[in-house]
């Protein structure tokens, strides 16, 4: 399964791309905003997306929007990772068009929860 982090914040996204390569049937590419995960999407699909909400330029809400406008995006799983854990918040995330969300900092066993099962092959 190709899974794509992105976070503007290196720590995190090595962090999470660590936590991901643990299993091995996760390739995981990584993209430091928005604008490069938009690219890498048009170029190749991916089978989740794990994608920080807070970043500048462009949010992981916008991100998400476009992302969804893609034929092969429409059904992804796209997963908010935030720090922003009330109860609305996760309710309008999911409104926005995420799968699901993580609150950060997450366990790895809430990460391996909320992907798709690997396909068997």
């Amino acid at each position: 399964m190709k899974i794509l982090v992105v976070d503007d914040d290196d720590g995190n996204r090595r962090l999470a791309s660590r936590m991901l390569m643990r299993n091995p049937v996760y390739a995981v590419q990584e993209a430091d905003g928005g604008l490069t995960c938009l690219a890498m999407a048009q170029r190749e699909h991916f089978d989740a997306v794990l994608l920080d909400i807070s970043m500048p330029g462009m949010d992981g809400i916008e991100v998400c929007r476009r992302l969804r406008k893609m034929p092969d995006y429409a059904t992804t799983c796209i997963i908010a990772c935030t720090a922003h854990a009330g109860t609305r918040d996760r309710d309008d995330f999911l409104q926005q068009g995420f799968s699901s969300v993580l609150t950060k900092p997450f366990l790895l066993e809430e990460l391996f929860a909320v992907l798709p099962a690997p396909m068997d092959n």
